[in-house]
C-alpha cells in the first residue's frame, strides 16, 4: 500500500507512506482514514524476500525528503514493515517523485543492493492564498529594485496593449460598416 498526496501547498510538509506484508498478514494493510485523507492510496503485489528496502527519489529537486524509517527491513523480524517519509515542497508546479523498493541482494564479493521502480507519482504544488499575496509583493519589490528592467517591461506591455487595441478598433469599424450589395 502506497499513500501519496495528489496536491500539496508550497512550503508545507506531508507524509508519504509505503507499507507491505506477505499474504498471511495482508489483512493488516487496510488504509486508515487519515491515510486516505492524506492522499491517493495505491495497492499492488510485489515479490518479497527476507530483506526489503524502500526509498524516495526526487530528481526534480522540488522536495526536501526526510526519512522516518530504516531503509532496509528484515521481514522475518517485522512481517508488516512501514516506511514513512516527510516531503517539504520547495518549488511550485507539478513534480515527479519515485518510490523505489526492492530486495536486498548481497553477493560474496560485496555486491550491491538491487531495486526496481515501484511507483512514479506526480504531485502538484501550489501556493496558498497568503503565499500568493507574498509572491505578488516579492515580484513588485523586484520590479522597483531594477527600474531599467521595469521600464522596458512596462513599455513592452503598453506596446502589446496598444497593438491589441488598434486591432480591435479596426475590426470593430469593419463589423459596424454595412456591406454594399
Amino acid at each position: 500500500m502506497l499513500t501519496v498526496p495528489q496536491a500539496m501547498p508550497w512550503r508545507s510538509s506531508t507524509k508519504v507512506i509505503l507499507a507491505m506484508a506477505n499474504k498471511s498478514y495482508q489483512k493488516d494493510l487496510q488504509p486508515t482514514e487519515s491515510e486516505e485523507e492524506n492522499g491517493r492510496v495505491f495497492t499492488g503485489e510485489v515479490a518479497i524476500s527476507q530483506f526489503m528496502f524502500a526509498e524516495i527519489v526526487d530528481d526534480s529537486g522540488a522536495f526536501e525528503v526526510s526519512s522516518q524509517s530504516e531503509k532496509v527491513v528484515d521481514m522475518m523480524i517485522d512481517p508488516t514493515p512501514k516506511w514513512e517519509w516527510n516531503l517539504k515542497a520547495n518549488k511550485l508546479g507539478k513534480h515527479d517523485i519515485t518510490v523505489r523498493m526492492g530486495i536486498r541482494l548481497t553477493a560474496n564479493e560485496g555486491g550491491r543492493d538491487r531495486y526496481f521502480p515501484l511507483q512514479r507519482k506526480t504531485i502538484k504544488v501550489s501556493p496558498t492564498l497568503l503565499q500568493r499575496v507574498e509572491l505578488f509583493f516579492t515580484d513588485l519589490t523586484k520590479l522597483f529594485s531594477s527600474p531599467q528592467e521595469a521600464i522596458e517591461e512596462l513599455a513592452a506591455l503598453f506596446g502589446l496593449l496598444g497593438a491589441l487595441g488598434a486591432a480591435y478598433w479596426a475590426m470593430r469599424k469593419k463589423w459596424r460598416r454595412p456591406e454594399a450589395a
